[in-house]
């Protein structure tokens, strides 16, 4: 190998620039790469003072900076900083709820203890407050420099739904939003069995069409997810059919208003069939119509 010129300048003891100068290799270079050689070797490169420690220092910097950057603390790193620059959240207001817990939400936000509010992820923060069976949507701002707006927009009740002998408060579209049923939500409709909450909507509907037998309707239930049948408020069973229950309903309001059905010592009316209306009675009833109508076959036969 030729020359390799090195040489470290001065002797006072102050750090001085290190003059380094490429080597020519001893190999036969092919005669496009050989001027571009001969060019470098004749040219000294200077390295700055301390040199070494600069770049160890350099090298060390960025094998910190990968290990951050490879085990996913970028967001933290940055958060802490700029929480530390007078970003750090420091009051979070909540509004527009009356029903969802302020601490659910503030749990659910998950703002760590020295949370950035510019490092944030407020979709995200927004997706778990919106996972509160309360919640039916929520609006989250920053407000710079350190506070965080959350405004609630709460389910409204509807009805209450029956499942394994339990009740649960649900709204308009059967989403469960309490086990506890409040004493101010108890005149809300009930509903009976399984998938019966998610058809809320249109049993109540159906049965606000007639103002006469709605007031009386003490629930609903669904049977076998297909049909319904409504419980009045005197034990009465009405049974519907399973398609197109308004005219029967407009038969069963005729004949109670012609006849007082409703208010008979009944025990079912059954719907079901288009061309008939069945009537069930009481057992005891049931015994003592029996009675009465074999005493009179008897008389008949005398």
């Amino acid at each position: 190998m030729r020359s390799v010129g090195v040489a470290i300048l001065g002797g006072s003891g102050a750090s001085e620039p290190v003059r380094v100068r490429v080597p020519m290799p001893d190999i036969v270079l092919p005669r496009l790469l050989r001027r571009p050689a001969r060019f470098l070797s004749r040219i000294d490169f200077e390295l700055p003072p301390r040199f070494g420690l600069k770049a160890t220092a350099a090298f060390l910097v960025a094998i910190g900076l990968y290990g951050v950057v490879l085990g996913g603390h970028v967001e933290t790193m940055v958060g802490g900083a700029t929480a530390a620059a007078g970003l750090k959240i420091n009051g979070i207001r909540i509004s527009g709820q009356s029903e969802t817990a302020e601490l659910e939400v503030l749990q659910r936000l998950a703002i760590p203890e020295h949370g950035s509010l510019l490092t944030l992820d407020i979709d995200a923060a927004r997706e778990r407050v919106e996972q509160i069976p309360w919640v039916a949507e929520a609006t989250l701002r920053k407000v710079y420099p350190d506070t965080l707006q959350v405004e609630i927009v709460e389910r409204v009740p509807f009805a209450l739904w029956q499942r394994d002998g339990n009740l649960a408060l649900i709204d308009v579209e059967g989403t469960v939003l309490s086990d506890y049923v409040a004493p101010r939500y108890r005149h809300l409709p009930v509903l009976v069995g399984a998938g019966a909450q998610s058809e809320a909507a249109e049993i109540v509907a159906l049965i606000g069409e007639f103002p006469t037998l709605h007031p009386r309707v003490r629930a609903a239930t669904l049977v076998s997810g297909r049909r319904w049948n409504l419980t009045l408020d005197n034990d009465i069973v009405v049974m519907l059919p399973e398609t197109d229950p308004v005219p029967a309903l407009i038969q069963l309001e005729a004949l109670d208003q012609s006849q007082q059905l409703l208010s008979r010592d009944i025990i079912s009316v059954d719907l079901r069939l288009a061309d008939r209306v069945v009537v069930g009675l009481d057992e005891v009833i049931h015994a003592d119509v029996v009675e009465a109508v074999a005493d009179r076959r008897e008389e008949a036969v005398r």
